[in-house]
């Protein structure tokens, strides 16, 4: 999948960045590479599939996601970034 259309569904390899109390019990934040071979942010939320705390920082998971589109959060250095926003539905 490209992981650039709203509703688009499929695997990706994501690195968990942060996971805590500023992301939500259902929310972490993760890297992963879209098509072009760049490392992106976005903002996954998994408590329609797994247990909240389910992911761990600074762990690779290979998910099934599905894209709900753009999303802004606020960095810890208290500036908004815009990201796209994804669904974990399922690992690997």
């Amino acid at each position: 999948p490209s992981h650039d259309s709203s509703g688009d569904c499929g695997y990706m390899k994501v690195k968990v960045f942060q996971s805590d109390l500023d992301t939500g019990s259902c929310n972490f934040l993760g890297n992963w590479t879209d098509r072009n071979g760049s490392s992106r942010i976005g903002v996954f939320e998994y408590c329609s599939a797994f247990q909240a705390g389910s992911f761990k920082e600074d762990y690779y998971y290979n998910l099934y996601v599905k894209v709900i589109g753009p999303t802004t959060y606020t960095t810890r250095l208290g500036t908004d970034r815009s990201v796209l926003e994804f669904s974990v539905l399922t690992d690997k």
